[in-house]
């Protein structure tokens, strides 16, 4: 009895520390395709013009030009005539090139294929639609599975979260290429910072002990956010298992 009062104690303490999410919006910068070539990842991105309307069957890539974890929202609607059944879209979202160009049929492992971040969107009118699920992303396939009529897409925008603050980032001299390096893994850092470490935001997305300490490590160098880090360690000790000296 007196370990659950403690491990309660510790779970109260932990989420009194629970952070504010910090929000940025990034609209997609262009629209396009990829295609196979010989660079380091296999493929690259195509630009193509905006059409006017989408029907049955077609795709298209959206590029948004940085990492971002967290939501997508669009707008749908009918330039030619209101379709008077619902539109079923199919969304595959891609952190890389080659993730993108490779087809979720293609990928083999072990791992559960339910982290292939993919999406059947049902849309009943010309609307704003905001994704429910978090993905971790810079690009996005959208095909148009079913559409009873020409539907226009577009609007697309990526709503990133993290509990790390950049204006608390923490100044550095470095030459050139490796702030580019350190901006990079700031960047990473952050989209781990979510209302606790995450030992990645894409696939696990779960507190590690391990991971908490690396990742620890690196933030009291960055952001330095140690009520993130003195949460984790509440949500550790509130959550072990009773055990015969408890």
């Amino acid at each position: 009895m007196r370990g659950d009062f403690v491990r309660n104690e510790f779970l109260k303490k932990g989420n009194l520390l629970a952070p504010v999410l910090h929000e940025r919006k990034i609209a997609a910068v262009r629209i396009g395709h990829t295609e196979a070539d010989d660079s380091w990842d296999g493929y690259r991105f195509v630009e193509d013009d905006y059409p006017a309307s989408f029907q049955k069957g077609e795709s298209f890539c959206i590029d948004f030009g940085e990492h971002c974890t967290g939501y997508l929202s669009f707008v749908m609607t009918a330039p030619h005539q209101y379709p008077d059944a619902p539109t079923k879209l199919r969304f595959r979202f891609a952190e890389t090139l080659q993730e993108l160009g490779t087809p979720f049929e293609e990928c083999k492992g072990n791992f559960c294929r339910t982290w292939l971040q993919e999406e059947i969107f049902i849309a009943d009118d010309p609307d704003s639609y905001s994704l429910r699920r978090r993905y971790a992303f810079r690009y996005v396939e959208v095909k148009i599975e079913i559409a009873k009529a020409p539907i226009c897409l577009d609007r697309f925008v990526a709503t990133g979260f993290t509990s790390a603050n950049w204006t608390q980032l923490k100044p550095v001299q470095f030459p050139e290429r490796l702030a580019q390096l350190d901006k990079v893994g700031c960047n990473t850092l952050s989209e781990c910072m979510q209302r606790v470490f995450e030992d990645g935001p894409k696939r696990d997305r779960r507190l590690w002990i391990g991971d908490l300490r690396l990742q620890a490590l690196g933030n009291y160098e960055t952001f330095d956010n140690l009520d993130l880090v003195l949460r984790c360690l509440y949500l550790f000790a509130g959550y072990t298992k009773p055990g015969k000296h408890t």
